[in-house]
């Protein structure tokens, strides 16, 4: 039972956060493969 407070703070900063975390993890992906090629 989690307050609702806490579960509107969890998606915001979710939705904040996953742009950040996909560009990152593409841009390490890109990395890598220049790096391999």
């Amino acid at each position: 039972p989690a307050f609702p407070e806490g579960i509107m703070l969890a998606i915001l900063f979710s939705n904040l956060f996953a742009p950040l975390i996909d560009h990152i993890v593409v841009r390490a992906n890109v990395n890598r493969r220049l790096a391999r090629g």
